[in-house]
């Protein structure tokens, strides 16, 4: 564990250093700030177009987190930690990282900007962060999913890995509308997250999280095994 630890830390810190971080961060601020000044709105749909709008975000810095590492390097640190599941579990668990000040961002932004209805009181503040946090790892987590198989290897090229980027990011956004009906379980439910935290619905609520869980895990999995497959 130790190892996954400190190699995580490693391709984190990489990545962190690195110029790549910087379009994904400034990508990020300008979204919010045009989704966040279209004028006054609940917390939940505040927070639900956020974790929307940030879905391909999520996805991208997670695929530029695994992609930092050259081939090579990728090798070493293999052998380094003696076991392909570590090295893999570290290139996940550093990818899942860099959704963290993203998410920070997406949960300020709205009170920064003034989005937010008010005056709420403490008990509907704390429903609206906790709402907030709910909605942005339901988009964040299938979004690490997705960037992870769009890295490098495992497409082995860049076309092909942002083609992966972008179809994904897109499919959520168009299949996960109420409009596309049973095809909306194609994608991680963010905009049904929304309707959910609207309507106060717990069981939808339950069902779009476990569907996030389980459709990510599929994706972690044939990362894995394309992984295996590729080293």
């Amino acid at each position: 564990m130790n190892q996954v630890v400190a190699l995580s830390r490693m391709r984190f810190s990489g990545y962190a250093r690195s110029q790549r971080v910087l379009a994904p961060v400034l990508a990020s601020l300008a979204l919010l700030a045009v989704l966040q000044v279209g004028g006054a709105a609940s917390a939940v749909d505040a927070y639900g177009v956020s974790a929307v709008g940030l879905f391909g975000i999520f996805a991208w810095q997670a695929k530029l987190s695994l992609d930092t590492e050259p081939d090579a390097q990728r090798q070493l640190s293999y052998l380094a930690v003696g076991s392909a599941r570590r090295e893999v579990a570290a290139g996940l668990l550093a990818a899942g990282i860099t959704a963290a000040p993203t998410l920070l961002v997406g949960m300020v932004a709205p009170w920064v900007t003034g989005t937010i209805e008010g005056p709420l009181t403490v008990g509907e503040i704390i429903g609206a962060i906790g709402f907030g946090i709910w909605v942005h790892l339901v988009s964040a987590l299938p979004a690490v999913a997705v960037g992870a198989f769009a890295s490098r290897a495992v497409t082995r090229t860049r076309g092909w890995g942002v083609t992966l980027l972008v179809g994904a990011s897109v499919l959520v956004l168009v299949l996960g509308l109420n409009g596309a009906g049973p095809l909306r379980w194609l994608v991680p439910q963010i905009v049904g997250a929304i309707k959910a935290g609207n309507d106060g619905n717990l069981v939808a609520g339950l069902v779009i999280t476990v569907h996030a869980v389980v459709w990510s895990g599929l994706f972690f999995v044939a990362y894995l095994v394309l992984r295996a497959r590729r080293r």
